[in-house]
Order: structure tokens, then sequence, then C-alpha cells
């Protein structure tokens, strides 16, 4: 079984969901929670936009929460094999060969893991094996590195993109344009969408029928995993389950979390207490021994300039919101955590609410 979700719910009259508006768009009238904070710089919040809509943390399958860690006996070098192993397994399983595939992908060690493991799986079942087809896709930022990881793995040009399009300084301007579809979202874009979208615009993903690969999480579910008590289920229940990740609907059928598949999470609890980064970093290593000369950039998405002009732009079309007659707003001067960014978005989402007749007030 593949641990497929670590996404914060909305709930209302029954119905949950990731996504704020498809909640919200089934109610015939919402009260604005005027006091709704992101979170401000730590980008984690609990409550609301709407007093109607409730706002809970993932749940945690019971096969994890089975997980307590009492069996301790693998020493951590022994297993590397082994982990590696059941990531790929869980991609193997997971794998539908009647999609198309999208890897989001970085220049760290759980992406370098990923892609290993599908190269692997790709040299062992023939290149049908990847059915409609595969597009490795990451960011601006580590777009260097990231180029290189594909080369030394021996991927085709075609197999492989990041978004480097414009200055940087405009970078966000793509995410910003249906910022309301993750709504509220402390920062000026869901990467999971706007990738997506780019590379739709270039015609290089269909607009349909995709499944996507991410080693979000790993990072978090090893650290967790290898210690001693396991925090996990605390964790999702008070901060990662509430934290700006959590938030981020992604613009495809299927997701899929292969380093935190029950598999390995089983396997990491039965493995004496260790350094969960260690081990992923060994794991990669293992895994892809011609990439160890690759630098691995520290991922952040968020303390980036916002061009000026895009600011104005941005002041102007929030004046036009609904949400403007009740909170003035100012356009922030980074892509840094910021209230203001769930605020933009939040005021797109309500004009959207009110254009579909829904009385939001």
């Amino acid at each position: 079984m593949t641990y497929a979700n670590v996404t914060r719910l909305y709930c209302a009259n029954g119905m949950c969901s990731p996504s704020l508006y498809t909640v919200a768009k089934t109610l015939s009238v919402l009260t604005l929670n005027r006091n709704f904070s992101c979170g401000g710089p730590n980008g984690t919040w609990e409550d609301s936009p709407f007093k109607e809509i409730t706002n809970r943390p993932a749940p945690v399958p019971a096969q994890v929460l089975a997980l307590n860690g009492t069996q301790r006996h693998l020493d951590w070098q022994a297993t590397i094999p082994a982990l590696f192993d059941a990531v790929r397994q869980s991609i193997a399983a997971s794998w539908r060969p009647e999609a198309f595939h999208v890897i989001f992908h970085s220049s760290g060690y759980d992406s370098r893991i990923i892609s290993a493991a599908i190269k692997q799986l790709m040299l062992k079942n023939g290149k049908d094996w990847l059915g409609q087809g595969m597009l490795f896709l990451s960011n601006r930022w580590e777009a260097t590195p990231f180029y290189a990881i594909m080369q030394a793995q021996g991927w085709d040009v075609e197999q492989h993109i990041a978004f480097t399009e414009g200055p940087d300084a405009e970078h966000f301007a793509l995410g910003l344009c249906d910022l309301w579809a993750s709504a509220p979202l402390p920062i000026p874009g869901n990467l999971w969408r706007y990738l997506i979208q780019w590379a739709q615009s270039k015609d290089m993903l269909p607009a349909t029928n995709l499944q996507t690969y991410t080693g979000l999480w790993a990072n978090e579910a090893w650290n967790a995993f290898l210690s001693v008590p396991n925090p996990w289920k605390g964790f999702v229940e008070t901060w990662y389950g509430y934290n700006c990740m959590a938030a981020l609907p992604v613009l495809t059928e299927w997701v899929e979390y292969p380093l935190i598949d029950t598999n390995v999470l089983e396997l990491l609890s039965r493995i004496t207490p260790c350094s969960g980064d260690i081990l992923r970093a060994r794991v990669a290593q293992f895994a892809d021994p011609d990439t160890l000369h690759i630098e691995r950039l520290p991922y952040d998405d968020r303390k980036h300039v916002i061009a000026p002009a895009q600011r104005v732009y941005l002041e102007k079309r929030y004046a036009d919101t609904y949400v403007a007659q009740i909170k003035p707003w100012t356009a922030p001067s980074t892509s840094e955590f910021s209230n203001d960014w769930g605020w933009y978005g939040l005021a797109r989402l309500v004009d959207r609410l009110r254009g579909e007749g829904v009385n939001v007030s």
C-alpha cells in the first residue's frame, strides 16, 4: 500500500477534500473569517477561512499507526539495499501503464532515489513499461544540478525539463494566475500546479490522465520512524498536517509518495535508531553512484524577489475584488511565507465563488 495522503482536509456537511474550493462551492452561504491567518513566517495554520468549513490534518492509516518501533534490531547500514528495493517495489506496484507520468525532481537525495529506481525498472522491463510517457519536471532554482543528474542517469532530452523561462523576479507570474485554486496558500503559487500547467502549455504533457511521483515528506517521515519514540502521528496531527506543504492539492489524477510507502516505513521501524538524513543520503549513493559528484542544493522556493511591476499589477487586481472592501492589501516584495499571499488567493477564490452563486459575506 502506498501511503499517498499527507494533505490537510477541508470539511463541511460530511464532505472532505484537500481543495477548499471543492468543498466551498457545494455550500450556498459562507461567512468569511476576517481574522484568518496563514501562520505568518511559519506558514502553518489550523483554522479555516470560512466559518462553515473545518480544517483537519491528514488521516494517518492504521497500518502506519501499528508501526510502533518495538522490534528494532536491524543495522541501518545493512538495510540500505533493502530500503532501495522497497522504494523500487512501491513504484513498480503503483505505476499505471495507461497514464502519463510526471516525476517532480530536485537535486536532492529523495529525487535521485526515485529516478534511479525508475531507470532500473525501465532497463529491466523495457521502454514500453513507461506506458504513455514520462517527464521529469524541476524548478528554476535547481535546474543546473537537475540537468546534470538527468544526463548522468542517461535520460533522453525530451524526458526532462526545468521551468527557467523569463527573469527570476517574474518566476511566479504563472503560479499567481490561479492561486485561488490552492487558496489559502502563504506563498505565490502551488508549484505542483503551475509546473504541470507550464509543461502542458509546451505540449510536453497531456491535459488528463496524469500520475505524479514525488519525494515529498521523506525527510520528515524517515527521521520520525528512526526515532524512539516515533513522533510521526503527533507531527501529522499538529505541525506537518497543518503546514504549507500539506496544503498543496496536486493537479493530477494520482499522486504517489514511494519513499513513505507503508512497506518502506515498516522496514524503517525495525532499524536501530539513527539519522534519517544520513540514511537517505546513503541509499541515494547506493542507488545512483554516478551522481555523487553533483551538488545537492537546499530546496528553497520561498525567498525570491517579486518584480515591482508584478506587485503593482497584483495590487490592482486585488483592489477589484469583493474582499478588498473588507481588508486592505499590499503585495509582498518576496515569495517568502506571508499572510498577504494567503489573502490574495482567498480574495480571488471569494470572487470565483460569488460568481458561481455562493453567498459569501
